[in-house]
């Protein structure tokens, strides 16, 4: 590690440090909380899953009224967490409080959020996979929803695979699990994958079309490992457009969440053409797990730098030459995307990389 990211790390440490779980709900803190305490994180973690219904279905907490579903990342999450924690019986333990939850809750998606029964889930609205005021949503009817959306069935996929480990691990029965992360690999890339622009698109159910247009939920499913080898390849030519690298009169910062060359681009909005941390971080494991070093190197550098300008925001400017420092703004949860980073490439010693893909 150079002098800027040990000083990078310093400051993402000192900014979770304070990291409160009374005032969020959102998953996604486990992740912040972990590298101060992972009992504390899967704890926090079973917390919110205590809000299920009998049913299964779980609430997005950040919107109680309706039937927003959370993001189905539970599962990811606790692996994540049990990579960071020494494994002690506590950690077993919620682990084993945590394991039917989490299956019920992916039993409930697969039940009643399949409704053509093609093994794709959609959501009715596009905070259910993090992807809040996305232009993909523009022209899908708001009040009747129903997208299939790569990333949203990403989440599912990849957490249905976290939850074969930690099951393998807690001696269960994975079979349901299993099931569902090859059914949805499968259909994903049977419907949803473009192979003319070698890109995922989301799919709306009531207009009966595909979604056109380069967001980030186009290219992310790397982390999922749901693309082949190939079709992996595709996805990685999209960050050698002017989209990801722009021109050297004004160089970005690598995966925008949108099209940065589109006129309804807005550089200012967090899904819309700006630099969502939460993606790049998904995205730098997703090509880690390719073996796509290079690429890899890119979107975790140009992140770090970022954060090294700018300080841990919600969201960047994807124009490297725009200043956005604000430090009362700081996010923990970037914070803690540049600390995982960090950790995982601190096992990547050399050419030997199996430890840091085991983390993956």
């Amino acid at each position: 590690m150079n002098t800027n990211t040990n000083t990078l790390r310093t400051r993402a440490q000192n900014r979770i440090r304070d990291v409160q779980t009374k005032f969020v709900d959102d998953p996604l803190y486990a992740l912040p909380i972990a590298f101060q305490s992972p009992h504390s994180a899967l704890m926090y973690l079973n917390d919110l899953l205590k809000e299920q219904r009998s049913d299964g279905f779980l609430p997005h907490f950040a919107f109680p009224e309706g039937e927003i579903a959370a993001p189905p990342v539970f599962g990811f999450l606790a692996e994540v967490v049990c990579d960071i924690a020494p494994e002690t019986q506590l950690l077993q333990s919620l682990l084993r409080e945590m394991y039917p939850k989490i299956l019920a809750y992916h039993t409930w998606l697969y039940e009643n959020r399949d409704a053509e029964e093609d093994g794709i889930l959609y959501s009715v609205h596009p905070a259910e996979s993090y992807f809040d005021d996305s232009p993909q949503w523009d022209t899908v009817d708001g009040k009747n929803a129903r997208v299939q959306c790569p990333l949203f069935n990403a989440f599912a996929v990849r957490s249905a695979e976290s939850m074969m480990k930690i099951g393998g691990r807690l001696k269960c029965d994975v079979t349901p699990f299993r099931e569902q992360h090859d059914l949805g690999t499968h259909c994903v890339n049977e419907k949803l994958w473009d192979d003319y622009q070698g890109v995922y698109h989301s799919f709306d159910l009531n207009a009966n079309r595909l979604i056109p247009g380069d967001t980030a939920a186009n290219v992310l499913l790397l982390f999922a490992c749901i693309p082949v080898q190939e079709q992996a390849e595709n996805l990685l030519e999209n960050l050698k457009s002017e989209y990801f690298l722009g021109t050297a009169a004004e160089p970005l910062y690598t995966y925008a969440t949108y099209d940065t060359t589109h006129p309804n681009a807005d550089f200012s909005r967090k899904n819309r053409g700006a630099v969502n941390p939460f993606f790049s971080w998904l995205f730098c494991r997703g090509l880690w797990r390719f073996e796509m070093w290079r690429a890899a190197d890119r979107v975790r550098e140009d992140l770090y730098d970022a954060a090294n300008k700018n300080g841990f925001r919600d969201y960047y400017d994807a124009r490297k030459n725009v200043d956005m420092a604000t430090p009362e703004n700081e996010c923990p949860l970037t914070a803690a995307f540049v600390l995982d980073l960090m950790r995982i490439e601190e096992k990547m010693v050399g050419k030997d990389r199996e430890g840091g893909l085991a983390a993956l």
